[in-house]
């Protein structure tokens, strides 16, 4: 249960970046 916790939790840092870094390409875009 814990790990797998931790595995979502990891997958929710990396949605996340994704996010942050479309965003900023997106601002940069415009």
């Amino acid at each position: 249960m814990h790990s797998r916790w931790d595995k979502h939790r990891e997958e929710l840092a990396k949605a996340l970046k994704g996010t942050k870094k479309k965003i900023e390409s997106i601002s940069r875009g415009v």
